[in-house]
C-alpha cells in the first residue's frame, strides 16, 4: 500500500484550536471535567506555560504539537496544579492514528 503524501496546510487550524482551548478553558472543564473545574480557584488567572511544554516535549524526543497547551492553575486548596490539554483534530482518517497518539502521550509521561 502506497503511503499518502501529507498535504500542506494552507491555514493555521491548529493555532485556531489552541486559541479556542485557551479562550474556553473554563467552559471546557465545566462541561467535560466537572470535578476538575470545581477544584480550581477561578479568581486566580490560569498561567499558560508553552515554554515549559516545549522543554518537556523536547526531552521526550517528540515535536511539540501546536494544539498542545500546558496551563498552571491554582486549586481552591491553595495548591498549584498543571493541566496538559492535547487535542488532535482530524479532518480525514489517518492510518496508525491511535498508535501515534499513544506514543506521544507515553513519551510525555515517561519524560516527566
Amino acid at each position: 500500500m502506497a503511503k499518502r503524501k501529507k498535504r500542506e496546510q494552507d491555514s493555521d487550524y491548529d493555532g485556531a484550536w489552541k486559541e479556542t482551548l485557551r479562550r474556553y478553558l473554563r467552559d471546557l472543564l465545566r462541561r467535560y471535567f466537572p470535578p476538575i473545574h470545581a477544584a480550581i480557584d477561578w479568581s486566580v488567572e490560569p498561567k499558560w506555560c508553552d515554554k515549559e511544554l516545549s522543554q518537556v516535549v523536547g526531552r521526550a524526543k517528540r515535536r511539540n504539537q501546536p494544539v498542545d497547551v500546558l496551563v498552571r492553575v491554582r486549586l481552591l486548596s491553595g495548591a498549584e496544579q498543571w493541566i496538559l490539554l492535547h487535542a488532535e483534530i482530524q479532518s480525514s482518517p489517518e492510518a496508525g492514528f491511535e498508535r501515534r497518539v499513544a506514543r506521544y502521550h507515553s513519551g510525555l509521561f515517561s519524560s516527566g
